[in-house]
């Protein structure tokens, strides 16, 4: 008997797309830890694409077409087309089910495929991972408040997630969402979701079997300190990765920085990312005149990535709906401190009588402009509450898996 850990994402970088490198690093980290005999990565895709796989690094990437409507309008109503398509792609790979172990999907779109297989095999544990804080996607697509599209949407999600063997989290954050659903907490500071789910509060919370969380973590052979790069002398420089969105929360930064642009000299701004609110931004920098401290810079390679993070004195994100960051545990990984907003997954990784120097409130520019000053000012030492190297982490996870299917 073989042991295979077959790994099902919509999400996997290419030569020329980036998008998806910790699922890539997780898959690695799997690798590394030597229990299964192979790790077998899938990847739908669009129903043109008649391409079988490619090849990153030294993993195959095995693609399965799929069919899916505009807008992601009834998301979830070709199901069982893509699952037999996902299968039929499966079989010519001459992979034999009984010889799966687990089967690990990542996000709600990709369960009906690890269930699939598990009808082949019904020993087969399925996991189904979450990386966002809207894990049944009832805000995913244009068409996403209109009430016979949201219904369906949350519906067949709620049936998905009951089948599931194990769901894991990538933060308390968003198993909080996962276990709460359709619940609407106080705490969330995001109007769009909390409106969301103020239209499926006809809705039950599904019966999760079994819930885990497994932090983003960090390949620390490719994000680490470097001893040899020059001192930064008195410029200050902070850095900031991020799509550019409103949830990201840019101009809170950017306004943050107009504050003390003239109480902090020689300070600088690197903002890395593509977006719907860049323009906004860049306006707010002309019209500012910031030009001369705030920098926008074309998205990277993500192994080229370290080296940002070694340039930096501080990073900071203010996202508000922020389902982990593995920016910030990527820029702590290089030696450089981060400032978060409060009530997100990268909460799990604070000290709690440390918060009011890591975690500022969402769309507050006052207080991160004071937040800021007072690194700049006092350089506190950042601490982190847990791991942050993915191999232990994944190690820790696979261990807690077994276990879990003991009982």
């Amino acid at each position: 008997m073989k042991k295979i850990y077959v790994v099902i994402s919509p999400f996997f970088p290419t030569e020329s797309s980036f998008r998806g490198p910790f699922i890539y690093d997780q898959v690695e980290a799997i690798k590394r830890t030597r229990i299964f005999e192979e790790v077998i990565v899938f990847k739908p895709t669009m129903f043109t694409d008649r391409r079988e796989s490619y090849t990153y690094k030294d993993t195959t990437v095995y693609l399965f077409p799929t069919i899916n409507t505009p807008s992601l309008l009834f998301q979830g109503v070709f199901n069982s087309v893509n699952a037999q398509l996902f299968l039929s792609r499966f079989d010519k790979l001459n992979i034999h089910s009984e010889d799966i172990v687990y089967v690990h999907a990542h996000t709600a779109i990709c369960a009906p495929y690890a269930l699939a297989l598990k009808d082949k095999n019904p020993a087969i544990c399925t996991i189904l991972q979450h990386h966002d804080g809207d894990p049944y996607t009832i805000r995913n697509g244009k068409l996403s408040h209109w009430n016979a599209n949201i219904q369906y949407r949350a519906c067949t999600n709620i049936g998905l997630f009951e089948a599931i063997d194990v769901h894991v989290s990538i933060s308390k954050f968003v198993e909080r969402h996962l276990l709460e659903f359709p619940r609407i907490n106080p705490i969330d500071y995001y109007d769009s979701y909390r409106y969301s789910l103020s239209l499926v509060q006809n809705l039950h919370a599904p019966a999760i079997k079994k819930s885990l969380v497994l932090p983003n973590g960090v390949d620390t052979k490719m994000f680490f300190k470097s001893a040899t790069l020059p001192k930064h002398g008195d410029s200050f420089t902070i850095g900031c990765i991020g799509n550019f969105q409103d949830l990201k929360g840019h101009m809170t930064l950017l306004r943050a920085v107009e504050k003390l642009r003239h109480r902090i000299p020689n300070l600088r701004v690197r903002l890395v990312g593509s977006g719907p609110t860049l323009t906004e931004c860049n306006e707010f920098v002309l019209s500012h005149e910031l030009g001369a401290i705030v920098f926008f810079e074309e998205e990277v390679q993500h192994y080229e990535l370290a080296s940002f993070y070694q340039s930096l004195d501080l990073f900071v994100l203010p996202s508000y709906f922020e389902g982990f960051g593995c920016v910030y545990l990527e820029a702590s990984a290089c030696g450089v401190p981060f400032i978060a907003c409060e009530g997100q997954g990268i909460e799990d990784y604070i000290r709690p009588e440390e918060r009011h120097l890591w975690l500022c409130t969402p769309n507050d520019e006052h207080r991160l402009a004071t937040m800021l000053e007072h690194y700049i000012t006092h350089r506190p030492q950042q601490t982190l509450v847990h791991e942050v190297d993915i191999n232990s982490l994944v190690e820790r996870f696979l261990l807690e898996l077994q276990e879990s299917r003991k009982v």
